[in-house]
C-alpha cells in the first residue's frame, strides 16, 4: 500500500510526458497538449524541464499552470518570448516528443468565495484564467467573475482571449494601460460594498499595480490574491 507521503514524493520525481499537439496562437502564445500517467487538474502547477539560454543553465525547470485537463491529457498555454529561457524548448518540441515534467507542485486557483471576483491578468496569466474558466464551466463554480486582461501588445485582443478560454464564463475586457487596470480594480472594489475580491496573475509589475489599487480602494489583504511571475531577481512562478 502506498502511503500519502510516498505519493507526494512521487509527484516530485521527474517523469516523461508525451506532447500530442502544438499550436501557435496569436499574441506569441503556444498551446500544447500532453499526455501524462498522473491525472492533473486545471490550476495545478507543473514543472517542465526546458533547454535554457543565456544565464539560465540547460536543464532548468520552468513552472506552468495547467489550463485544462481531460483524464490523462493536460493543456498548457506558454508565452513564447524569443529571448526567454524556454524559447529553444518551445521552438524544438513537436508532437510525439517526450517532455520531462514533475508535479503537481501546488495549485494557483483561489477557493470559492462569496463576493464578486475580479480577475486581472496579462499574457503570462492566461493559463490560470483558462483554468478558472474551466472550473466555472465544468465544475459549477458559482461566484460572479469579471476579467480584465492587460496587454500592450496589439496582437493580443479579445479573439485571442476567447481562443484560450473557449467559452468565457463572465464578462471580460482587454486593457492597454496600467492606469486602466488600476481604475478597473478601484471601480470593482467600490461597486460591491466591501464584498469584492481580487485575483491578480501575471508579471510582477501588473500584480503590484492591481494590489496597490485594491488596498487603496479599501479591500483587506484577505480579499486579495496575487500570483506573480518574473519578479525582479527571481525566475518563474513565485
Amino acid at each position: 500500500m502506498t502511503t500519502p507521503g510516498r505519493r507526494v514524493r512521487a509527484k516530485l520525481i521527474p517523469r516523461q510526458a508525451t506532447l500530442v499537439s502544438r499550436t501557435d496562437l496569436a499574441g506569441a502564445l503556444v498551446e500544447v497538449w500532453c499526455t501524462d500517467q498522473t491525472p492533473l487538474q486545471p490550476g495545478d502547477v507543473v514543472a517542465v524541464r526546458v533547454a535554457g539560454r543565456g544565464p539560465v543553465p540547460t536543464g532548468a525547470w520552468r513552472r506552468y499552470t495547467v489550463a485544462e485537463s481531460d483524464g490523462h491529457r493536460f493543456r498548457l498555454l506558454i508565452h513564447h518570448n524569443p529571448g526567454g529561457a524556454a524559447a529553444a524548448f518551445i521552438d524544438a518540441v513537436r508532437p510525439g516528443h517526450a517532455v520531462t515534467i514533475r508535479g503537481p507542485e501546488g495549485a494557483v486557483l483561489p477557493p470559492v468565495g462569496e463576493g464578486p471576483l475580479l480577475v486581472v491578468c496579462d499574457v503570462t496569466g492566461l493559463a490560470t484564467l483558462a483554468a478558472l474558466n474551466n472550473q466555472v464551466n465544468r465544475d459549477g463554480r458559482t461566484e460572479q467573475i469579471t476579467v480584465a486582461v492587460f496587454s500592450e501588445n496589439r496582437h493580443l485582443d479579445s479573439s485571442v482571449v476567447v481562443s484560450c478560454l473557449g467559452d468565457p464564463a463572465g464578462e471580460f475586457a482587454v486593457l492597454r494601460h496600467l492606469d486602466d487596470i488600476a481604475r478597473r480594480v478601484s471601480e470593482h472594489a467600490g461597486t460591491h460594498d466591501g464584498n469584492a475580491r481580487l485575483l491578480a496573475i501575471g508579471e510582477h509589475g501588473l500584480t503590484a499595480v492591481a494590489k496597490r489599487a485594491a488596498l487603496g480602494a479599501g479591500l483587506a489583504t484577505t480579499q486579495i490574491s496575487t500570483r506573480a511571475y518574473w519578479r525582479p531577481g527571481r525566475r518563474g512562478l513565485e
